[in-house]
């Protein structure tokens, strides 16, 4: 593994300990923001959807990388799957009581952050890959982090746990594709 993405993951491990103590904190903040909600669509899914829509014509047009347009959907498929049970595991209730509307009459837990998985998950691939894509991705996984905490829908905790989540198999689904034979 580089030694780049072991000081990610360290920084990140050591974060989740450390935010556990800023929530309150943060939470506060977002209650005095009061951020309109219309702002979570330009940090939804669907623009996520869009965004690997396009990083794969990327991949298959200007680098000829296959692989890396799998790493594109594996990656996010693959961290949303592994975190529904981990959420389900936690059972941590999301900072707004308010949210009790629970689709499919599945309850929506808070950690770790969904959002902040799955988006951070591509991170990986675009550090190995491109060189200006992966500012412009990193800035916006942020904000789509901060946007969580802000909407009072995740703890800092949640967020950060996430990112460390996504990130990782990230960079597992890297490893794994790097080892086989698929162009």
């Amino acid at each position: 593994m580089k030694k780049q993405n072991i000081i990610i993951l360290s920084s990140l491990s050591l974060a989740v300990v450390f935010s556990f103590f800023l929530d309150q904190f943060f939470m506060n903040l977002a209650n005095l923001l009061k951020l309109p909600e219309t702002i979570e669509v330009v940090f939804d899914y669907p623009i996520l959807l869009l965004f690997m829509i396009i990083v794969s014509f990327y991949f298959i047009k200007e680098l000829k990388a296959k692989k890396a347009v799998l790493a594109v959907w594996i990656s996010p498929i693959l961290t949303f799957a592994i975190n529904i049970p981990i959420k389900l595991i936690f059972a941590r209730p999301r900072p707004d009581l308010l949210l009790k509307f629970y689709p499919l009459g599945i309850p929506n837990f808070s950690f770790p952050s969904s959002h902040a998985a799955v988006f951070f998950s591509i991170l990986p691939l675009l550090i190995a890959r491109t060189k200006k894509l992966r500012y412009v991705w990193l800035v916006y996984v942020i904000l789509v982090a901060l946007s969580r905490i802000l909407l009072s829908q995740h703890y800092l905790s949640d967020v950060i746990a996430g990112a460390l989540l996504g990130y990782g198999i990230g960079i597992l689904v890297l490893y794994a594709l790097n080892k086989t034979n698929f162009k």
